[in-house]
């Protein structure tokens, strides 16, 4: 019965597909990247920090400034209050342009990958890796800071799709990156 039914069908309906077209239909899906991995993407350089402050940036800068405020002692609300040591001003305009190197991240993520979900997930990674840096209650401040940052540098990424593109400013700004978000608190109250 079955063979009859086999012998009786008209597979004249089905034709051979190539496998570049099958890829090529499959590059159209946002599963592509998931399965065969990120192509060689040329990333623009990062852009430069403006020269005041961006609304973009306004949270991690306020973090800052409350982290060089509890070092120096005194109430910090600008660069004025502490552009007389070159250690800070050095740290803060690093800052600033490792937040934006991130952005670039981001960008990547979001213009030539169509997809900031990556971007998000990466932070992620970079939340759940340096949890123990960031929430060590003896450590506040600039250190709690300067330690995260450190451990960015050697925090080992997964398999992650932009684990390619990521530069160590990158892992400098994704600190930065999660303080801007709320997810990270320099200073306690």
């Amino acid at each position: 019965m079955l063979k009859a039914h086999i012998e009786a069908f008209d597979f004249s309906i089905f034709r051979a597909k190539q496998p570049l077209d099958l890829i090529s239909e499959h590059a159209q899906t946002r599963y592509h990247l998931a399965v065969f991995g990120a192509p060689l993407i040329d990333r623009p350089l990062p852009q430069k920090p403006p020269s005041s402050v961006a609304p973009l940036e306004a949270v991690y800068i306020a973090q800052l400034y409350k982290a060089i405020s509890q070092k120096l002692g005194v109430e910090v609300t600008s660069t004025v209050h502490f552009n007389h040591d070159a250690k800070l001003s050095a740290l803060f305009e690093r800052s600033r342009m490792a937040f934006y190197s991130a952005e670039g991240l981001k960008e990547l993520a979001r213009d030539q990958m169509a997809d900031m979900s990556y971007f998000d997930t990466l932070l992620g990674e970079f939340c759940d890796g340096l949890y123990h840096y960031y929430s060590d209650e003896g450590r506040v401040g600039l250190d709690r800071v300067v330690d995260t940052v450190k451990g960015a540098q050697s925090l080992q990424l997964s398999d992650h799709v932009l684990k390619p593109h990521v530069v160590p400013n990158d892992r400098e700004g994704m600190c930065h990156q999660m303080a801007n978000d709320g997810r990270v608190e320099w200073c306690s109250s």
